[in-house]
């Protein structure tokens, strides 16, 4: 069985750390970007089979990124979880619009974005349901 890669694109350097920890201790394979361009580039020369992403990064709108992943042929497959420490009813409502398949309010609990992942990729495609 293939291990699944997980990208983490989220501008704040603990959390990335924290859950990438987390995941390679559960057995998945972790790339990670500071941005969304960064992450946007891993997504066009590295195997995902899941996006973590977060909404509030200071250069682009995570949702701006979502759009640019489902917009494009190649990597509109990839299920994206969507991580948000500002829970809006208009911003979960048009993450799940443009693809997201789950939207995670911070703070989280870490073994729930463990347990999301694993039903995200025992699903896929994702039905676009909220975890929170």
């Amino acid at each position: 069985m293939d291990v699944p890669t997980v990208l983490i694109i989220d501008d704040d350097e603990t959390n990335r750390k924290l859950i990438s920890r987390l995941l390679v201790r559960n057995g998945f394979e972790v790339q990670t970007a500071s941005s969304g361009q960064g992450g946007l580039e891993i997504l066009a020369n590295v195997p995902v089979s899941v996006v973590l992403l977060d909404i509030v990064m200071p250069k682009e709108h995570g949702l701006d990124i979502l759009q640019r992943i489902k917009d494009n042929p190649a990597l509109r497959h990839i299920p994206v979880v969507m991580l948000s420490i500002v829970e809006h009813e208009k911003t979960r409502n048009q993450a799940f619009a443009l693809g997201a398949c789950r939207f995670m309010e911070k703070p989280y609990n870490l073994r729930e974005i463990l347990s999301v992942l694993r039903e995200v990729l025992d699903e896929h495609p994702c039905r676009g349901t909220s975890s929170a």
